[in-house]
């Protein structure tokens, strides 16, 4: 800082008067400079003070779009990471799903491979239940052979017998029916003499009639001529 001495009048000591809101040291000779110079050292405070509050409220903004920036940053990682979050969750949904859709296959193919199984096993009880009753049968059988041999032998005798009888009737069926044959062809003979009959006799009846309507027409004719003469006759007497 500068100081600036006052003109002294006499033995007078000099005066400075230090002003902190300044950078220079001002001499006020009179009251209206003094005036003067408190206004416009007062409008640089105010200047200054403005100029302090601005660059206060820049750094304020500053500081503001910096947090909004990194509020955005943190907003736009959010929504990506939740959407990222969604799509996993959704194919793990679908991938359980079609896992779930393929466990209740795969139920529904044990629980008709399990019927499947107790059905061919209740078969093959029986089957085997039915093996057991024909084996058991049989070796009860085993001592009875004679017997067995004897009912074998009349039975094929009785086949015997009837097909001798079936062929005595095979013979009697064929004499049957050559009788029938005969009797068939004699009557279509005699059905065919009839029809010949029938026709010469229909043919003399037809020849007889016209015979007769012939006689007829000449006696009708011949009376009808007698009479015309007869009362031709009577005319000329």
């Amino acid at each position: 800082r500068r100081s600036v001495d006052v003109p002294r009048s006499g033995p007078v000591t000099p005066i400075i008067s230090p002003i902190h809101s300044r950078r220079t040291s001002l001499l006020i000779p009179k009251d209206g400079d003094d005036k003067l110079d408190f206004t416009r050292l007062g409008r640089e405070d105010k200047d200054k003070e403005k100029g302090k509050e601005k660059l206060q409220e820049d750094k304020q903004k500053d500081k503001a779009s910096s947090s909004t920036d990194d509020l955005r940053q943190s907003l736009t990682q959010l929504s990506t990471f939740s959407t990222e979050t969604t799509r996993q969750l959704d194919q793990t949904h679908y991938a359980l799903l079609e896992k779930t859709s393929s466990l209740q296959v795969m139920v529904k193919a044990l629980k008709d491979l399990a019927q499947a199984s107790c059905d061919l096993q209740v078969g093959f009880d029986m089957a085997a239940r039915e093996l057991e009753t024909d084996i058991t049968e049989q070796l009860r059988g085993i001592g009875h052979f004679e017997t067995q041999q004897s009912t074998i032998e009349t039975l094929q005798s009785r086949i015997h017998l009837g097909r001798q009888t079936a062929d005595k009737l095979a013979e009697r069926v064929d004499v049957v029916r050559k009788q029938i044959e005969g009797w068939e062809r004699a009557d279509r003979a005699w059905q065919e003499k009839t029809r010949k009959r029938l026709r010469i006799t229909w043919a003399a009846l037809s020849i007889l009639v016209c015979i007769v309507g012939l006689l007829f027409m000449a006696f009708s004719y011949n009376s009808r001529g007698a009479a015309q003469d007869e009362s031709g006759a009577r005319g000329v007497w």
